[in-house]
């Protein structure tokens, strides 16, 4: 298989876990370089792009406004997503009208019209994926036993589907 056509089957997987999750770890980084996590709801992915609602006065704000990347991670029991990518933020009102869910009044009691809930826009750069699903949990299985008994280490074909993607 060429190196091209492996990145465009690696996306396809990705978009596939992608669209698993609905909250992400979103990474920021502070002033003096720390790391800040905090989760986040995953209002629409649009290809390599993924949405989140948010508030103009939250730190989050403030820390993507200097211009570094931020870093998402999802995980669930069985599947793993560590992603790169370059975020703004955005005042564009029809995005918030188009990303507005009513659960959201809970944060922002005024709706949508509320003139400080703005959206975040985090384009990918690179992600990396894991997923151990169906007959690739029974594999992994058999392979943690094989490798206890033989005293050799898993065989990585074992250990589910994995894919590197630069976006």
């Amino acid at each position: 298989m060429s190196t091209d056509t492996q990145q465009q089957t690696d996306r396809t997987a990705l978009y596939e876990v992608l669209d698993d999750f609905d909250t992400a770890m979103l990474t920021t980084f502070t002033a003096d370089g720390t790391p800040h996590g905090r989760p986040m709801h995953v209002a629409q992915r649009d290809g390599d792009t993924l949405w989140f609602v948010t508030g103009i006065d939250s730190g989050k704000v403030r820390e993507i406004a200097s211009g570094d990347p931020a870093v998402l991670t999802f995980q669930s029991s069985d599947t793993w997503v560590a992603a790169t990518g370059e975020v703004e933020i955005s005042h564009d009102r029809s995005k918030v009208d188009e990303l507005w869910s009513p659960v959201m009044k809970a944060w922002f009691p005024e709706g949508p019209e509320d003139p400080g809930v703005v959206v975040v826009r985090v384009d990918l750069v690179s992600a990396e994926y894991w997923a151990t699903t169906g007959t690739d949990k029974v594999s992994f299985a058999f392979g943690v036993a094989r490798s206890i008994l033989t005293g050799t280490p898993i065989d990585s074909d074992d250990e589910g589907e994995h894919g590197e993607v630069r976006l």
